[in-house]
């Protein structure tokens, strides 16, 4: 890969070859090892608590049935995870089904019926539902609910269908709790449930620690709009096996957009967890070995423990320019393991680039910019500081404090105090 308006950074780089050896025994000394523990963490709580949770919860009412969700789907941290709080995508695959044959659609439409109205003999009938339809010409808002005759009565209003899946989980915690489970090894002393904007979120005390999970119920309509997948770049490396996999995974949750016309009746398109299989399949493909992965992992790692020095610039931004270097440089030659320090540098310059230009495409909705809800010159000094930043890794790969342990990076934060830009 080549970066020509950042050529002498890119020669320090070259000029430093410990800068791959030091961002691998980064990745391996400290970022990795952490992870793991965090997700084995998560995924004992995930056992402990959740699971339980949701499998009653389906018992109560199977429209709300779920799989058990795990720290490798990518439909888990969709928008945060970190060592006490993380939120997971709750796809409620019994909400819609696919239409019974005898019933006629609109060619333009997708329509779906419930369980009640199911061709198949084995699912119960229930009530409260009506035919549905999803415009694949709309992108991000779509209307779920029943016939208009039956608009009060469907299930499917999205606020209708968070306050019943937090009733539900409610329900369940209390009739765990009459069952003694908390008081079973671990020890879980305190669960609470709480309504929070299109989440519901659980609280959970346990080893001593403050757990708070958010659950995004949400709608897997399985198929993506026609005019978005037109838009989905295609090259070597976003070949159709990758775009097939992606696929199956467009959902849509139950977020209130403002000032729309009748948006208590609308559902939002959520297209995290499409990125996040792609960020996570990055070097899968011809068998050739890739460090771009890699490269990804060691910038949001970095994002992660430096957070204010980073901000407005969060995991989604990061994880939607590496997605667009990707396509921009397909070629795995540009990505063999032993270029990681030049594709961390690439990596991190076009963040760079993105904050003085004050744009970052969406992946798969390149007309719509993630930064317009930022005011270029209130960007610019923020990438002022990310280039100090990478200065520093840069010339100093052995010794700078942002690829080094907690201890050094809290010490750098103090010592350098003025490094940063007020925000």
């Amino acid at each position: 890969m080549k970066c020509v308006q950042h050529e002498t950074v890119l020669k320090m780089a070259n000029a430093q070859p410990s800068l791959t050896a030091n961002v691998t025994s980064y990745l391996e000394g400290h970022v990795y090892p952490e992870k793991k523990n965090i997700k084995l963490c998560h995924q004992r709580l995930i056992d402990r608590a959740l699971a339980p949770l949701l499998r009653l919860v389906g018992e109560k009412d199977d429209r709300f049935q779920s799989e058990v969700p795990r720290t490798s789907d990518c439909t888990f941290g969709v928008t945060a995870t970190g060592g006490h709080r993380f939120d997971v995508l709750v796809p409620l695959r019994n909400l819609l089904t696919r239409k019974r044959q005898d019933v006629s659609g609109d060619e333009k439409c997708f329509t779906y019926t419930d369980s009640c109205q199911s061709d198949n003999p084995y699912v119960a009938p229930l009530p409260g539902f009506g035919f549905l339809r999803t415009d694949p010409a709309v992108t991000f808002l779509q209307d779920l609910c029943g016939r208009e005759e039956d608009e009060q009565g469907s299930l499917l209003m999205p606020g209708k269908v968070l306050r019943r899946f937090c009733r539900l989980l409610e329900e369940a915690v209390n009739a765990l709790e009459q069952e003694c489970f908390w008081e079973r090894e671990p020890t879980v002393y305190q669960v609470t449930v709480e309504l929070q904007g299109p989440a519901v979120a659980l609280t959970l005390l346990m080893r001593g620690n403050s757990y708070t999970v958010s659950l995004l119920p949400a709608v897997n309509v399985n198929a993506w709009p026609e005019g978005t997948l037109s838009q989905w770049p295609h090259c070597s490396w976003m070949s159709l096996d990758r775009i097939e996999s992606v696929k199956p995974h467009f959902y849509l949750f139950a977020i209130r957009p403002k000032g729309t016309e009748d948006a208590r009746k609308l559902w939002c398109s959520c297209l995290y967890p499409g990125e996040n299989l792609l960020a996570a399949q990055a070097d899968e493909g011809r068998g050739y070995p890739t460090c771009r992965r890699r490269a990804l992992d060691a910038i949001l790692a970095m994002q992660e423990e430096n957070h204010e020095d980073f901000n407005p610039v969060g995991p989604r931004i990061i994880r939607t320019v590496f997605l667009h270097q990707c396509v921009q440089y397909p070629q795995d030659e540009d990505w063999e393991p032993d270029k990681l320090g030049r594709a961390f540098v690439d990596l991190f310059l076009a963040v760079i680039q993105a904050l003085l230009k004050g744009a970052c495409p969406h992946f798969f909705l390149p007309e719509t910019n993630l930064l317009a809800g930022y005011d270029r010159r209130d960007l610019k000094p923020v990438a002022d500081h990310l280039k100090a930043i990478l200065n520093d890794v840069v010339q100093r790969p052995d010794k700078t404090f942002f690829l080094g342990d907690v201890k050094g990076r809290k010490e750098y934060t103090r010592l350098k105090t003025t490094c940063g830009p007020k925000f």
